[in-house]
């Protein structure tokens, strides 16, 4: 059973009640199956890109233990096998079941919607601009089109516009800037802690890489046993950790650089400059009618627009194999 639908949903907390609620029902419905939808895909598409990455990294431990114990070579082999078989699987369901196409799409839809809420309550139902100026390359077509046929179901407000109303539309884009602005901030610092300690773990694998060839080498030009016959010896378990560690560091780059986690940071950033510069504009304005919905156009396009960057960057980066 869904929960009733709320104004709040859409991230535009209107309080004047000279608004009939059910004047958003249309956009909220179609905000809260696409933003619902987007998370839904968003995190079955990073899952798989993570699963293949650490999947192909331990195919390669597999192979490997067979070194330190021979014995075992059968099951590690079938082992080995089910990881591969796994990675081939989970592309082909990405593929196939569109999780990288769904993920994008609705995630540009719900910005769309969100952006139309406040919008409309100034007469823009934006049904030329929503695929005319606004990233057109980057729209899919039927996002475009749904946003369009929503904003001439939602209509315009029976509302006289006079001073009062045009603070309680300001007062709500500045309440919706500010969830953007904390949304970005924390995003930012994740992101920029993600991509820190995934590098910091690489250069520890690889690291480790380094002192395990230099450890041999210093034991066998020193005479030093290097293990017993029939037996496990330094040599197998320099051999294993050498190749081992650098698979797994080339996996956790593989997610690093599929995550964008450096970029998301940084785009995050930029849009918080963007939304902190056009808050104060909008807080120093005074209340007229063209000023705030020129305003409101500013705050549609910087959304709008870290969304078209967001699904530049990941248009490229489809879950494929990893090699």
């Amino acid at each position: 059973m869904t929960h009733p639908l709320k104004v709040e949903d859409l991230g535009t907390p209107l309080h004047d009640s000279r608004i009939d609620p059910d004047f958003f029902a249309i956009i909220a419905r179609r905000y809260q199956v696409a933003d619902t939808t987007s998370t839904h895909f968003g995190q079955v598409f990073r899952s798989g890109f993570v699963s293949n990455y650490l999947l192909a990294g331990l195919a390669v431990v597999l192979a490997l233990s067979g070194l330190l114990a021979p014995a075992f070579k059968l099951p590690l082999i079938f082992a080995e096998l089910g990881c591969v078989a796994l990675i081939l699987i989970n592309t082909q369901a990405g593929k196939r079941l569109g999780w990288h196409e769904r993920w994008m799409d609705n995630r540009h839809l719900a910005e769309q919607l969100r952006s139309l809420a406040l919008s409309s309550l100034m007469g823009d139902l934006g049904l030329r601009s929503t695929t005319g100026t606004r990233d057109a390359a980057a729209i899919p077509g039927w996002v475009g089109w749904l946003a369009r046929a929503t904003a001439r179901e939602t209509g315009l407000p029976g509302v006289r516009v006079d001073e009062d109303y045009l603070r309680t539309v300001r007062d709500d884009a500045v309440k919706l800037i500010d969830d953007q602005l904390a949304y970005h901030r924390a995003n930012a610092t994740r992101m920029q802690k993600l991509e820190h300690r995934l590098n910091g773990l690489g250069e520890i694998m690889f690291g480790a890489t380094v002192a395990g060839c230099v450890g041999w080498i210093v034991f066998k030009l020193s005479g030093l046993p290097l293990g017993t016959k029939g037996h496990v010896g330094l040599t197998e378990v320099v051999t294993f950790a050498t190749a081992a560690l650098p698979a797994l560091g080339s996996a956790i780059y593989g997610v690093r650089n599929q995550g964008d986690f450096a970029g998301g940071g940084f785009r995050s950033e930029v849009t918080v400059e963007r939304l902190a510069s056009l808050r104060l504009a909008m807080v120093a304005d005074r209340l007229e009618h063209q000023r705030l919905l020129a305003r409101l156009r500013s705050l549609s396009d910087i959304m709008l627009s870290d969304v078209a960057n967001w699904r530049t960057t990941f248009k490229a980066r489809p879950l494929t194999l990893p090699g």
